[in-house]
């Protein structure tokens, strides 16, 4: 019988993180759920070099929500487009 981790092992994902500031602890949640999809194998992704995090990190305080937020938009596009581009060169479907 095949528990979870070998359901998603060699599995790519990325995270992406919406917090109430711009620093209300995004990339600490971002490090824990990578931690446990290490711990099943799975490939992670991050958003790159261009912005420099784990991942997405959104801040939905502002006026607007999360959609006035350009920065983290970035970020989540890029770990989105990452992903993605991985996927693509490994050919995944």
């Amino acid at each position: 019988m095949q528990g979870f981790s070998g359901q998603v092992r060699d599995i790519i994902g990325g995270v992406i993180t919406v917090g109430a500031s711009r620093n209300g602890g995004q990339e600490l949640t971002l490090q824990g759920v990578q931690a446990a999809m290490q711990i099943h194998d799975m490939i992670i992704v991050g958003d790159g070099n261009s912005t420099a995090h784990y991942g997405g990190t959104c801040w939905s305080g502002m006026e607007g929500g999360i959609e006035r937020d350009d920065h983290g938009m970035k970020t989540a596009l890029n770990t989105v487009m990452r992903v993605a581009g991985l996927m693509s060169r490994l050919n995944v479907k």
